[in-house]
């Protein structure tokens, strides 16, 4: 793994540092205190070559490549990447079995043109094209969370490149706000749900306080409803797990007349909370539950 670039104190040089650099540390935890979407399933990452999620048993398997833009002694753009081989031999750029992604800093937003430099945008884009090459990536899974309102542009370099993109609708919910503000900015019909959902559903929440609590059938079989679902979303299940544990992720089950009939997977870090998959039973209402869980 390359070093990076180096820089004198007050440089407007942009250079790139990687893991193995000693500053990787403390200017990823800038970044992450700075970047908008707070994702813990990325920003948890504090130094070199650790995996997020804490994917034991399987992290020998990747190799962390992950990235930072720096600009006048601060970081600009971060991106959480790792490759891996198959069993053929290929090799693939990802995140540790998830998506790679992109962070970045909102306050380097440069004024007034409210963008970042174009010095950084060309790095970002110039990095990422040299370790394609240099790792010869057989693919990319890669999720571009449209940071402020912004493609990333890595994604403009994988589309120019022949990627073929997913759209994935988000929400964003300001929790800040009081019930009666929240519930004023909700439509009549989701309104609907929500009230039905709290009329029928009863809920409880198996999280970090309360998972060593009672250890029997219920419980364990709680936690392996998490486990089974997280194994849609991680490669390897233990990694939400680890979450779970730690605090920064927490499992929704509804039951409806006595039954459970589905579950719901969050993970957070204090700041912002991410809804990450659901399922449903075959018993379940025909209506949209998650809606009535949320």
């Amino acid at each position: 793994m390359s070093k990076a670039h180096k820089e004198h104190k007050g440089s407007t040089v942009h250079s790139i540092i990687e893991t193995s650099d000693s500053a990787f540390p403390a200017f990823w935890k800038e970044l992450a205190e700075n970047d908008p979407l707070q994702n813990p399933l990325y920003l948890q990452q504090q130094g070199a070559a650790s995996s997020p999620v804490d994917l034991a048993t399987t992290e020998s398997e990747f190799e962390d490549r992950s990235f930072l833009i720096i600009a006048r002694d601060a970081p600009v753009f971060g991106c959480s990447l790792t490759t891996h081989k198959d069993d053929r031999g290929g090799t693939h750029m990802g995140y540790f079995g998830m998506e790679a992604s992109t962070h970045v800093n909102c306050t380097a937003i440069a004024n007034p043109s409210n963008n970042f430099e174009p010095q950084s945008i060309c790095l970002l884009q110039e990095h990422i094209t040299r370790l394609m090459e240099e790792v010869k990536s057989h693919s990319v899974d890669y999720l571009d969370p449209v940071s402020c309102g912004v493609m990333s542009p890595i994604t403009q370099v994988l589309l120019e490149r022949g990627a073929t993109p997913t759209v994935q609708k988000a929400q964003l919910i300001d929790l800040s706000l009081s019930e009666h503000a929240l519930d004023r900015n909700i439509s009549k019909s989701y309104r609907g749900l929500i009230h039905w959902g709290r009329r029928n559903l009863q809920l409880k929440t198996l999280s970090a306080s309360n998972i060593e609590l009672s250890r029997g059938e219920s419980t364990d079989g709680f936690l392996q409803s998490a486990l089974n679902l997280a194994s849609q979303r991680f490669e390897n299940c233990l990694g939400y797990e680890a979450l779970l544990r730690k605090g920064n992720a927490f499992l929704v089950r509804a039951n409806y007349q006595g039954d459970a009939i589905a579950n719901a997977l969050f993970v957070h870090n204090h700041k912002t909370c991410h809804y990450l998959t659901a399922s449903t039973t075959a018993d379940a209402p025909h209506r949209p539950i998650l809606h009535g869980m949320i």
